[in-house]
């Protein structure tokens, strides 16, 4: 493993390091350890936060992002785009992949086992949908004694196991709480 590959790996497991504790790392002299940072900092590989003499380097998370992207492979990327939808504790919407890969790293998870596992899940709860409706006529007879309507429909389920909310659950609840009323439309 070359340095540069090593200053990655080293950053990677630490988060946020001094250019110092990289060196000590490496066993290399700071001077050493600064032909290499700039070229990692121009092809965007890591971040620089900070001013001398307080200054961390990090892995920047949006280049990992596109990394992670491009290793889930095209359908399971196009699912994923369509179906996963979350509202971070902020309020930020985001969207597919972004709000995928945001709701595993929360979560603790590999990305790629659990888009498996997502795609999988996604595919089971297909079964119950014809021509993109869910019937809910069924459980409405297995709850009430009497039901006087001959269809009723849903376009999407509320939540699933193991991932929560649907995107249209994720919506109808922040359109609830925020009382937002286009949204709710």
């Amino acid at each position: 493993m070359n340095t540069q590959a090593k200053i990655i790996s080293y950053i990677k497991q630490r988060g946020e390091v001094t250019g110092a504790e990289i060196a000590s790392y490496l066993g290399i002299t700071r001077q050493a350890l600064y032909r290499h940072l700039p070229t990692l900092l121009r092809l965007k590989a890591i971040t620089k936060i900070g001013k001398p003499p307080k200054v961390f380097y990090s892995i920047n998370k949006e280049l990992a992002t596109i990394n992670q992207e491009i290793e889930l492979g095209e359908i399971k990327k196009r699912k994923i785009g369509e179906q996963f939808f979350l509202i971070t504790p902020s309020g930020e919407r985001k969207l597919g992949v972004e709000a995928f890969i945001y709701w595993c790293d929360k979560n603790r998870l590999p990305h790629k086992k659990t888009a498996v596992e997502y795609i999988k899940t996604l595919e089971k709860y297909e079964q119950y949908k014809k021509n993109g409706l869910i019937s809910g006529l069924q459980k409405m007879k297995n709850t009430f004694a009497n039901v006087y309507l001959d269809e009723v429909f849903y376009l999407d389920f509320y939540s699933i196991e193991r991932f929560g909310k649907t995107k249209l659950g994720q919506l109808l609840l922040y359109a609830k709480q925020s009382q937002n009323l286009d949204l709710m439309k």
